[in-house]
């Protein structure tokens, strides 16, 4: 019997090559999911009563459940900003809101104005506070 002597042509490369290969395509798969699912915030914004709705608070935890919340891709801060921006808007909107009522019914801005818009405001903070304890993104 001989002796069979067989010679490898496999390098390092060719190990670390699939290794590589398999790593970028996970980061893509949860670079995909993390989109998936900003959007369906993106997406609960858009409800009828906004970030006060039971959609935008589930889809919120969904992201936070991820513990993705820096958001360093570039698609991802894109996909980012409109949300952060939609809320903005949608606490200003509730804000003016809430004070043309009070304007019509304190008559005027006036000082029992002033403490019920910031009583308004504080409740409305703790409101959010109890939804939301953790931020959205950091």
């Amino acid at each position: 019997m001989g002796k069979f002597r067989r010679e490898s042509s496999l390098s390092l490369d060719d190990i670390e090559s699939p290794l590589t290969t398999q790593q970028e395509g996970l980061e893509r798969a949860m670079h995909q999911r993390d989109a998936c699912i900003l959007s369906a915030v993106a997406n609960a914004l858009t409800y009828e009563r906004g970030y006060h709705s039971p959609e935008f608070q589930e889809a919120v935890e969904d992201w936070l459940s991820l513990d993705s919340q820096e958001i360093r891709h570039p698609d991802l801060i894109q996909m980012a900003a409109p949300i952060i921006d939609g809320i903005k808007v949608q606490a200003y909107e509730s804000y003016i809101a809430e004070a043309s009522d009070r304007i019509e019914h304190e008559g005027g801005k006036n000082r029992a104005f002033a403490i019920n818009m910031a009583a308004w405001i504080e409740r409305q903070t703790k409101k959010l506070s109890k939804k939301f304890p953790e931020p959205i993104s950091k």
